[in-house]
């Protein structure tokens, strides 16, 4: 006599519904299960906390509910404007996961601002819902000087200056 099990497979993520997929199947069979992700997510993890995927089940001998877990992925790119860099352009992170990022200006010019006006040159980007801009960008400037001469008698002499350009 055939027993019949009920395979029932869920599939998860943040921001959407559960949609499930149910199937008889006879006692003894083998089952293989895929987690696929749709653009913009990435899988993580069956609910019994297995990472394979796809994933086999030989031999099955009793009903079985898993469900396949999403997150969100966040494409953050970096860059720098001229006059400074930043150590690295970017990364995929998931729903939650954050970057530290830090901007070094060259020689003769100095951090401005992130392009999402925060003015810290380190910053730790979170990968939400709440990020206004996935784009961040460091902005530069040259760094400006006042630079004065004077005679400390005119009746004696007169200064000039004048900006030299290679």
């Amino acid at each position: 006599m055939k027993k019949n099990l009920v395979f029932i497979l869920l599939a998860l993520c943040a921001f959407s519904a559960a949609k499930a997929e149910e199937k008889t199947v006879d006692c003894g069979s083998t089952v293989k299960i895929t987690a696929t992700a749709n653009a913009g997510y990435r899988f993580i993890k069956w609910s019994d906390d297995v990472t394979d995927n796809p994933r086999t089940f030989a031999n099955v001998q009793e009903a079985k509910t898993l469900t396949a877990l999403f997150a969100k992925e966040y494409n953050i790119t970096i860059s720098a404007s001229e006059g400074g860099s930043v150590d690295q352009t970017g990364a995929v992170l998931l729903d939650g996961e954050s970057l530290t990022v830090t901007a070094t200006p060259d020689d003769c010019w100095e951090f401005v601002s992130w392009s999402d006006g925060d003015t810290n040159p380190t910053r730790t980007i979170t990968a939400s819902d709440q990020l206004a801009s996935v784009d961040f960008k460091a902005t530069f400037k040259l760094k400006t000087f006042k630079f004065s001469v004077s005679s400390e008698d005119d009746s004696m002499g007169s200064v000039s200056f004048s900006i030299v350009t290679e």
